[in-house]
């Protein structure tokens, strides 16, 4: 495999490197350590195992960057020295949530390396088949989008809010899956692994969420490398023309040192489902109800294979779980009661799937207090996260 040389590239007008007398090796100074999250989009045509697709980010790194902050790398790939090297094995560099106001310096890193290739399928609709006046029809009553997914590509960047909100997504939901990975006792933690976005109309939720799906996936769901570029000091040789290059091999080394992988990728793919909530309701009475449980029940079918990451959006979910309390008050056993028992008893269902989250989203919050008293469901387990006006 070709290789670049390593420049000595200043930070702040000093040198990265500091020389040992009558050594060619550098030494670093220790610094606290920050994870950088590098997003890593291999060409599809690209055939080469990771550990050597990480071995050719991790020398462009060293080549090109000085410090770390949020944003995209992919223009180091379009330069000239670089292309030849790069231009058919990765498509694309981001660096995202860096929840600091300076850079990070490159040598107080800790790199993690998620590899990942984009899927160009559009959605695909989910239709079922509904009952009548004795007459069968299909409705379209969800989204499938498979992940991650070129669509969804840089929206997560796009959506400008307070870090903290976004860092308390991305926490919930790698908590949750590392309970669901561990196989945490729900009887001992409740975790409902759903999460309620709610707010003004137009504030982003949808988009939101869909950014959120795609970012777990992508960090959560491949294969992903720490590299702590401390330990990359003894590794870098000096040559006799001054230029520094990096000695050692990725695809041998030690697990803790310098490289620290996942040992198993638990996920092999992932779907998003984005229910279509009118769809649901039907003129006939009782049919809402069962075309509810018929939708919960594909995707239990589909989440029934646990290499599969699943996640549910549910858009407006006032709209199938908020006329519960009015039509009760009248005393009649309507057909909306019957939908939200119907979408209660799914959820509780899904819940203990471990490879599904549930994400909604909401323009009428107090229609919900309901469905967030009933049955002990508050705040237990159910991340509920407001996004006023910007």
């Amino acid at each position: 495999m070709s290789e670049f040389p390593l420049t000595n590239i200043g930070i702040g007008g000093h040198s990265r490197f500091r020389t040992n007398s009558g050594h060619g090796t550098p030494n670093v100074v220790h610094q606290r350590r920050i994870a950088v999250h590098i997003e890593v989009e291999i060409h599809h045509r690209c055939s080469l195992p990771h550990t050597e697709i990480e071995q050719v980010v991790l020398r462009l790194l060293l080549h090109k960057c000085n410090t770390f902050n949020n944003g995209s790398l992919t223009h180091l790939l379009q330069e000239p020295e670089t292309a030849a090297l790069c231009g058919k094995i990765v498509k694309s560099l981001v660096i995202s949530d860096i929840n600091l106001a300076t850079p990070i310096s490159f040598w107080q890193a800790d790199l993690m390396l998620h590899l990942f290739r984009l899927c160009d399928h559009s959605p695909e609709s989910d239709f079922l088949e509904a009952d009548g006046g004795g007459q069968d029809q299909s409705l379209p009553v969800a989204e499938q989008w498979e992940l991650p997914n070129t669509q969804l590509q840089g929206l997560w960047e796009s959506i400008i809010l307070d870090e903290t909100i976004k860092s308390r997504l991305l926490s919930y939901c790698a908590t949750s899956l590392q309970f669901s990975e561990r196989r945490v006792n729900s009887n001992i933690i409740s975790w409902n692994k759903m999460i309620l976005l709610y707010g003004p109309p137009g504030t982003g939720k949808t988009s939101l969420c869909k950014a959120l799906a795609q970012k777990i996936y992508i960090r959560h769901c491949n294969p992903t490398a720490t590299i702590s570029t401390a330990s990359l000091h003894d590794m870098i040789s000096i040559g006799p023309d001054g230029n520094m290059s990096l000695d050692f091999d990725m695809s041998t080394a030690p697990i803790n040192h310098p490289t620290k992988r996942k040992q198993m990728v638990r996920y092999r793919s992932g779907l998003m489902f984005e229910v279509n909530c009118h769809s649901l309701f039907s003129k006939w009475f009782s049919e809402s109800g069962k075309l509810v449980m018929k939708l919960f029940n594909h995707i239990s079918e589909i989440a029934e294979d646990e290499t599969c990451l699943t996640i549910l959006l549910i858009d407006e979910v006032e709209s199938i779980a908020s006329a519960r309390s009015s039509a009760s008050s009248s005393g009649e056993p309507g057909d909306a009661i019957r939908v939200v028992n119907a979408v209660l008893t799914s959820l509780d269902s899904l819940k203990r799937k471990p490879n599904v989250l549930v994400m909604c989203t909401s323009n009428m919050i107090s229609s919900l207090d309901e469905v967030r008293k009933n049955r002990g469901r508050a705040d237990y387990g159910i991340l509920f996260v407001f996004l006023g006006i910007p």
